[in-house]
């Protein structure tokens, strides 16, 4: 079945969340709503920080529909398993007010202010605030600049993650990498995760479970050059890698043969580099 996007409004856990092992984010399943999808109201599962998902946000879920029978009802339900998620910029009154009061945590907007701000810039409150958040902070009572201006940073910042993590998501997908993964790397390398991976897909190879064939796969799929000397070097450093690994040394003999040393097994995984190393 084909990974769709669906967009939806989180309405809170139903189960409690159970742990994946170490390093790993939980399986989180509670309820969602759609006004463009069928069921309007549903099911959702997948890996999850819980206190990333806040009721009355909307997310956009990247994932597909299962059917769930319902071990309480014998029922048979639609539920959307989920792989990554983001949230969405928020359109409705409840949506706005609760994104902006989960942005001003620690920071004094709670929900009253966050009601004053919306009731003076409607569906541009969060726009307002991270572009505006002096502007803001002068037409609401009791808001400090420098706290708006705190909030406007996280805005920002939230604005950036829901952009790269879209990006990564559709950058991997296809391909064989793990679900969270997308999650992972923006939490390595921020908003600019997008623009490094596209760059240097080997890096990858730093989280678990992301071997070499994966990210070869990625470089040329991206279109980068097959004989890049950076190409070479990735494949050498694994290949280096994987020999101290097995064998519990580093000094590697027969570093230039073309059988059984380091630049051998090079040579199988990219043809041009036999030919690289030896002009």
């Amino acid at each position: 079945m084909a990974r769709i996007e669906l967009s939806a409004t989180f309405l809170g856990i139903r189960l409690k969340p159970w742990d994946n092992g170490p390093g790993e984010l939980p399986t989180i399943i509670g309820n969602a709503m759609a006004v463009d999808s069928t069921p309007s109201r549903f099911g959702v599962k997948g890996p999850a920080d819980p206190s990333d998902l806040v009721p009355e946000l909307s997310y956009r879920f990247f994932g597909k529909w299962t059917d769930y029978t319902n071990k309480r009802t014998g029922r048979t339900e639609k539920q959307f398993q989920f792989s990554d998620y983001v949230r969405e910029k928020p359109a409705t009154r409840e949506a706005i007010i609760a994104y902006l009061v989960d942005a001003g945590k620690g920071n004094g907007i709670g929900q009253g202010i966050a009601e004053k701000i919306y009731a003076l810039y409607k569906s541009k409150t969060i726009d307002a605030v991270r572009e505006r958040p002096v502007e803001v902070a002068d037409r609401i009572p009791r808001l400090k600049t420098e706290r708006a201006e705190a909030v406007a940073v996280v805005l920002k910042r939230q604005e950036g993650i829901e952009k790269v993590t879209i990006d990564l998501t559709g950058l991997f997908s296809g391909r064989g990498f793990q679900k969270t993964l997308p999650r992972r790397v923006v939490a390595e390398w921020g908003t600019r995760a997008a623009e490094f991976i596209s760059r240097y897909p080997y890096a990858l190879q730093a989280f678990r479970g992301v071997g070499w064939k994966r990210c070869d796969d990625l470089w040329i799929s991206l279109g980068l050059p097959a004989d890049s000397v950076k190409r070479i070097a990735w494949a050498i450093w694994y290949e280096c890698k994987s020999a101290t690994s097995s064998g519990g040394h580093t000094w590697h003999n027969g570093l230039y043969s073309s059988s059984s040393g380091i630049m051998g097994r090079v040579a199988r995984l990219i043809p041009s580099a036999d030919a690289s190393a030896r002009e």
